[in-house]
Formats: C-alpha cells, sequence, structure tokens
C-alpha cells in the first residue's frame, strides 16, 4: 500500500523509542468576551490536553472540538482519545508515524495495512502518486474532515474524529521534533521560516469602533478581521465604510460571513464592499438544503431511517460562489464549505453535482482561496499537504485556528511557518481566552516569532502538565 501523500518525505524516529504513556486533561477556558458569529455564542472553550512522553521527553496537543466549523462532538472526541490512551502505549513512535499507516494510530486500533520501508522509492506505476490536477482530487487525497478513514477497531459511534486527530499528531509530532533537537517547523519543513505574518482577530463588526480599529493597527497589524452577517446588510456596509474611514494605507478588512447571506444578498453587499479595503471574504453564502425525495414512495427500513435525520443534507452553492467572485475585486475563501459531512448514501447520488468533489473536478475552483483549520482537516501533515497542493494550483492559503489553547495553537504556528506563506495568518487568538495551558504566543507588529527551541514551543503550566499526566 502506497504511503499516504502528506507524510512522505518527513523525518522516521528512532525504532526503538516507544511511547510510555498518554494523559488526557479536560478543560474548560472562560472566553474574554463573548464569541459570536452566524452559528451562535460560545463563551468558554472546553477541550483536553494531550500529553505523550517517550524516553523521559514529553510532547503535547490540544483536542478543542467545535461542530459547526466541521470537527466531530466533544463526546465522539472524548471516546477516540480514552480508546488511544489504552492502546497506545508500548508502540514504537516511529510506527506510529510510519507513512504506511493511514492515521497516526492504525495498527494499535486493529487495523491491518501493509507498512513499507520508511524510505520508499517505488518505480511509477508501483505506487508513486501523479500530482493532482484538481482541487477535488487534493481533497480526496487528504481525506478531508468529514472525508476521514474510520478505522477498525473503533467503538461504535465514533466515526470521523478530525479534532482528536489533530491533537494526538500535535502530541505525536511535537515529541519527534523535541527527540530530533529541532523546532517543530524545522521537522516538517527545513525551509520554515522563523516568524508567521497574522491577521488582528477583532470579533464581530457590530463591537467595532474606531478607536479599537486603530489600535490594532498601531500595534502593526496589517489586516484585520471582523465577524460580519450578524446585522442588516445596509447597518454592516454603513459601519464598515465608517471603518473604512480610519484605516491607514496599507491596512485592509477580512470579513467572515459564516454563510449569513443568500445569493442576492451577497451580490447587493460585494458591489458596495469593491470600493472599500476589503482583503476576503469568507463564505459569504447559506448552503442549500437538499430535500430528502427519496423518502417519498412505499415505506421500507431505509426510508424510515432517512425520515428521522434531524436536518436535511447542506451542499454549498457552488455555481452562485463562482459568479460572486467573478464580481468581487477581493478574494472570496472556503472555510466551513470544506468540511460539511456528506450527505446520507441514499440520496448521494441525486446530489452528486452538488458536492465539492464532483463540482470542483469539472473545472477550476469557484473561489480565490481555502481557510484550512487544522483541528477540522484532521492534523498537521495533511493541512500541509492540501495547502502545498491547493497553492500549486493557483489557490491562496490561509490557516486559522479554533480559538484552541496555546497547545494547539503553537503546532499550527509552527505548520504555518512550515507554508513560509506572506498571506497573514488568523493565528492570532490567544487573546480571546481569559485563562490558557501554558505559554501562550505574543504577536509582535503583527507577526508572531517562533523561537529556535525544539518541538512546538509549547510550555505547559506545572499544574496542567501534572494533571495530563494523571
Amino acid at each position: 500500500m502506497p504511503p499516504p501523500p502528506w507524510t512522505t518525505g518527513l523525518p522516521v524516529p528512532n525504532p526503538d523509542v516507544r511511547l510510555e504513556a498518554i494523559g488526557i486533561r479536560p478543560y474548560a477556558l472562560p472566553l474574554r468576551q463573548p464569541w459570536t458569529s452566524a452559528h451562535g455564542t460560545r463563551t468558554e472553550r472546553r477541550g483536553w490536553l494531550v500529553q505523550v512522553q517517550a524516553a523521559g521527553v514529553r510532547g503535547h496537543g490540544d483536542c478543542a472540538p467545535l461542530p459547526e466549523a466541521g470537527t466531530e462532538a466533544e463526546a465522539v472526541a472524548e471516546g477516540a482519545l480514552r480508546l488511544w490512551q489504552a492502546r497506545l502505549p508500548g508502540q514504537s513512535l516511529a510506527a506510529l508515524l510510519d507513512p504506511g499507516r493511514q492515521s497516526p494510530y492504525g495498527e494499535a486500533l486493529g487495523v491491518s495495512l501493509k507498512t513499507p520501508s520508511p524510505h520508499p522509492s517505488p518505480s511509477r506505476g508501483e505506487g508513486v502518486r501523479e500530482p493532482a490536477d484538481t482541487l477535488s482530487e487534493v481533497l480526496s487525497e487528504a481525506k478531508v474532515g468529514a472525508q476521514h478513514v474510520t478505522l477498525a477497531g473503533t467503538p461504535p459511534g465514533i466515526g470521523p474524529t478530525p479534532a482528536a486527530d489533530f491533537a494526538l499528531e500535535c502530541a505525536l509530532t511535537d515529541l519527534a521534533a523535541r527527540l530530533a533537537g529541532v523546532p517543530l517547523r524545522r521537522w516538517l519543513a527545513p525551509e520554515a521560516n522563523d516568524r508567521v505574518p497574522v491577521n488582528a482577530t477583532l470579533g464581530t463588526l457590530r463591537d467595532q469602533t474606531p478607536a479599537r480599529v486603530a489600535a490594532a493597527c498601531q500595534a502593526g497589524y496589517r489586516v484585520l478581521k471582523l465577524k460580519v452577517g450578524l446585522d442588516a446588510p445596509e447597518t454592516e456596509i454603513a459601519h464598515l465604510r465608517k471603518l473604512a474611514s480610519h484605516l491607514p494605507p496599507g491596512v485592509s478588512l477580512r470579513l467572515d460571513a459564516n454563510g449569513a447571506w443568500d445569493y442576492d444578498q451577497a451580490a447587493r453587499l460585494i458591489d458596495q464592499l469593491n470600493d472599500l479595503p476589503i482583503e476576503s471574504l469568507e463564505e459569504p453564502l447559506k448552503f442549500l438544503e437538499v430535500p430528502l425525495k427519496s423518502t417519498e414512495g412505499p415505506p421500507n427500513p431505509l426510508k424510515e431511517r432517512m425520515k428521522s435525520l434531524e436536518v436535511p443534507p447542506k451542499v454549498p452553492d457552488w455555481e452562485a460562489l463562482r459568479r460572486l467572485q467573478a464580481q468581487a475585486r477581493f478574494a472570496l475563501a472556503l472555510d466551513e464549505s470544506l468540511h460539511l459531512p456528506p450527505p446520507p448514501m441514499a440520496i448521494r447520488d441525486a446530489v452528486a453535482p452538488l458536492l465539492v468533489d464532483s463540482f470542483l473536478s469539472a473545472g477550476a475552483p469557484p473561489v480565490r482561496r481555502l481557510v484550512l483549520k487544522p483541528a477540522a482537516v484532521g492534523g498537521l501533515r495533511r493541512t500541509l499537504f492540501l495547502a502545498r497542493e491547493a497553492t500549486r494550483l493557483g489557490l491562496e492559503v490561509v490557516l486559522t485556528s479554533l480559538i484552541e489553547s496555546a497547545a494547539g495553537l503553537w503546532p499550527s504556528l509552527q505548520l504555518a511557518a512550515a507554508l513560509s506563506s506572506p498571506i497573514p495568518q488568523g493565528l492570532a487568538t490567544s487573546h480571546w481566552l481569559a485563562q490558557d495551558l501554558g505559554r501562550v504566543p505574543d504577536p509582535e507588529r503583527g507577526h508572531i516569532w517562533l523561537g529556535r527551541d525544539s518541538g512546538s514551543g509549547f510550555i505547559p503550566l506545572r499544574s496542567a502538565e501534572s494533571d495530563a499526566s494523571d
């Protein structure tokens, strides 16, 4: 079996190093102010600090599910973490990160996979991957979000677990980089940068004043991100014009609508935004709801199960997005659209032309940018692969966080440094947490410097580390 494309070319740890223990500590971290989007409001971030240990060295990761952003539910994530905690100790670190496995915990869950040499060099036709020609092929190869393979041995009810996958892989790669004596970014890419440009994450448009915008500009940020789609479009346009009049030259606004508008609203707004310093607009459109037509006709068990679905399946309106991107003078971006769960098999054929793989394989992507959340994609290596391939296909890529703790933010920053993109990344979010699990990455003049310590850079508070060891 050829190695997954996102794992090839990465260092292989010493095969004699074995995992000694996995610690899992639940946490609830209050936010400094409510985090509001078109999906609702949160006042805290809940999750688990994951700690792995081998050869007397520890690595850390953060599992902080956020289902509205494309991850599994908290209960599903916890089930996966508890399973790995019981089954992974004693496994070789090299085997857990082996390129022949579909994820970093393969055979420990009962998966039988053929493991190739750590340094495969097959001839063409024997496992060499041809470069993907379309974004749909890239998404398929990277198994984004809900497309993850469900592993044998996973307890009933546990399906795709991107947030848990991300946490475990961060901990394992943090450990591997520390053992190798290199920063995690250089473990991922030897040519990685030492700093990452970041945008200011200001929150909702309705809460912004010229003074707050001026403070962000004085702090050195060149891109300011705002949540929109929460008030009437006319109100928001007037507010944006007022804020834009206070922006110095070279500073622009990154807007995130979280799928708030229908097509007519979005088209009218983009017409007016074209005259403002807008850097990009994420997810402008509501998703299409797919009617469950297969529930009609004579009753049978499958159709009865279809009727029990709480919400109709949703898909992005790709053709509408394509028209809006042609209209906009700035980049439109996909975010949540990359992580929608697939519709039930019973109606998948009927809606196939609307699904991301089928639509994008027919031509160029409908927008200019992808927003990738490593915890929703399912890991650092998958995200690195997807970002590189998307860039090769002419797309811009921005990494963002799920407002994770420092244990998740540090490895995401290391990943961003490995990509070496000049576009400001959405990873300056630690200030949203009133408390944290360890040392936080502090922005300076619109950049975050990563230092040269080995591993991810995360240093846990003593109380957090001791609790995770229990």
